[in-house]
């Protein structure tokens, strides 16, 4: 069986990983985009597809994809993973239901995002999608609480800024550390460190300096942040509920649950690490996408 992987490169390269290790054939069908023009892009995605069996992408299926089209008449078979803001962008048009035509099954990242493409009319199977090389061990515990935030460019304000810049203002002894983003004029205070986009490696140690997470995006799938969190024994500050997470509404909601964290010495959450090296590891996840892709 060989699987031919579609999507944006962060997710595919934890696909790609994850295949890599059960020792499954693949192809980077993202290199077809490589061509000079639409004519050379077609023709080398055309030659790439007739190499694999099963085509496996992930996130545009809100907008009509070519290649899901060229795939079905090509004889191959379609998997197509939802993963978050792609159901939010589906939610306000319909060109989702002609790929719909093409794509032999759907899968979910979340519990979330399968009941919300449900109300689009589209059934899935919930697999998550992992991060690849995710150190599943406990991370140290720094003396004094502080904290990690994903605030990516350009989004700033949909990742929860004025959430962010409330708990910066009222805690100001506590150190935030702001990922993806290098804008210090975001937050100018002295408790903020922005520390721009990070590699496998330093986002290791990074773990090692903060005791709580906080995500608070309008929309979320499934974040492979929280799950690399969690499974550090970190506190989590979520939108949502989730296993072993404080679920977060609203600023006073935010406000009681970061209070609740930092009046105690930071102590590891083993629960939330249980819980995803329990129901998250590399080998339930494969077993689950393997199985998809037999059945089709």
């Amino acid at each position: 069986m060989k699987i031919g992987l579609l999507g944006p490169d962060t997710q595919v390269q934890h696909v790609s990983k994850l295949l890599e290790q059960f020792k499954v054939q693949q192809v980077d069908l993202n290199k077809s985009f490589e061509g000079k023009s639409k004519i050379s892009k077609f023709l080398s995605f055309y030659k790439m597809i007739k190499e694999v069996d099963i085509i496996y992408g992930i996130y545009e299926g809100f907008k009509f994809n070519p290649r899901y089209f060229i795939a079905k008449i090509c004889g191959k078979k379609v998997v197509h993973h939802w993963i978050g803001s792609d159901v939010l962008e589906a939610q306000k048009r319909k060109s989702y239901k002609f790929n719909q035509l093409f794509i032999e099954t759907n899968l979910s990242c979340s519990s979330l995002i399968k009941s919300e493409i449900a109300n689009l009319g589209i059934n899935s199977i919930e697999i998550p999608i992992i991060p690849s090389g995710m150190d599943y061990n406990l991370s140290e515990m720094p003396k004094d609480h502080a904290v990690l935030v994903y605030l990516p460019e350009d989004k700033e304000l949909f990742y929860g800024l004025d959430y962010i810049e409330a708990l910066v203002k009222k805690y100001k002894t506590v150190r935030f550390y702001i990922v993806a983003n290098n804008n210090q004029n975001l937050l100018p205070y002295d408790n903020v460190e922005f520390l721009g986009k990070l590699g496998l490696s330093e986002m290791e140690e990074l773990y090692k300096k903060i005791s709580i997470l906080v995500r608070l995006p309008k929309h979320d799938g499934l974040s492979l942040m929280l799950l690399e969190a969690l499974a550090k024994g970190k506190e989590v500050m979520y939108i949502y509920d989730f296993p072993h997470v404080k679920a977060v509404n609203n600023i006073d909601d935010l406000i009681s649950s970061f209070e609740e964290i930092i009046k105690k010495t930071p102590i590891l959450n083993l629960q939330g690490h249980n819980y995803i090296k329990e129901n998250y590891s590399s080998d339930i996840v494969f077993n689950k996408l393997i199985k998809v892709f037999k059945e089709i």
